[in-house]
């Protein structure tokens, strides 16, 4: 047990590495974190029930339905595990609160879990997020808009427009930005209006404290089933690196 956890460790340090090198090896190392996830699965007969307790909780076991013509069974499933977004807030300016838009103070909305994404002291200003799982039957308050920085000092684009902007429609709030401190960081977001958001949220990488911090724990450090990772942030001596989990609504 003992060896896969340091196994474990290790391809982490790796993915870390990829991030801050290139964005390029983020399929790849997708790729390669879920078949190493997969495998231990595999090899679960051997984990101690403790070690089984903390595996990421988007992996969902259960019988899958047959292809058309076939017949069903028992095996490993995965199904994406939207998150409902509820605003965020942030400091610029040498520690000036951004408010989350919903609540207008540092807080989330009732129901919401309050998750602190990133922060080092000295290095940069804390981001806090909130979230909860999706549900089917209660709306989110906010549709999520993408998110967009700085990596290695050049502009990051967002996903949701291929450009540092927000989707026509959305906010942006800045959530970071302070001179000779941290480059800025903006996330966009509207008033929910029953229609499809620009993207589906699936949690932050962040750094905290110099050590990774995820929404939804995962032992490899990336994104849940279904997502896609982009690193918005992260500037080599100056921005620790923060990745978006996101998807495309279908």
């Amino acid at each position: 047990m003992g060896g896969g956890l340091n196994i474990a460790a290790t391809i982490t340090n790796l993915r870390y590495a990829c991030l801050l090198n290139s964005q390029s090896h983020n399929d790849i190392m997708h790729h390669v974190m879920q078949t190493l996830t997969a495998l231990g699965l595999c090899l679960g007969a051997i984990l101690t029930s403790s070690a089984l307790a903390q595996l990421p909780p988007s992996w969902v076991f259960g019988p899958i339905n047959p292809p058309r013509g076939g017949t069903g069974g028992s095996t490993w499933t995965n199904v994406p595990k939207d998150l409902a977004f509820g605003g965020a807030y942030g400091f610029i300016n040498n520690g000036v609160l951004v408010p989350n838009p919903v609540t207008g103070q540092a807080s989330c909305p009732a129901g919401y879990t309050n998750t602190n994404v990133y922060g080092t002291y000295g290095t940069d200003y804390a981001v806090h997020i909130c979230s909860k799982p999706m549900s089917a039957t209660e709306p989110p308050i906010l549709d999520f808009g993408g998110m967009y920085g700085f990596v290695e000092k050049s502009p990051s684009v967002n996903p949701a427009t291929q450009q540092s902007s927000c989707p026509a429609g959305y906010l942006a709030q800045q959530l970071l930005g302070t001179y000779n401190v941290d480059y800025s960081l903006h996330i966009c977001y509207r008033k929910h209006n029953g229609e499809k958001p620009a993207l589906m949220f699936g949690g932050i990488l962040g750094t905290v404290a110099g050590q990774r911090r995820s929404q939804d724990f995962d032992l490899f450090y990336s994104c849940s089933y279904g997502f896609d990772q982009k690193l918005i942030q992260g500037s080599y001596n100056v921005d620790w690196p923060l990745s978006l989990c996101y998807r495309r609504p279908s």
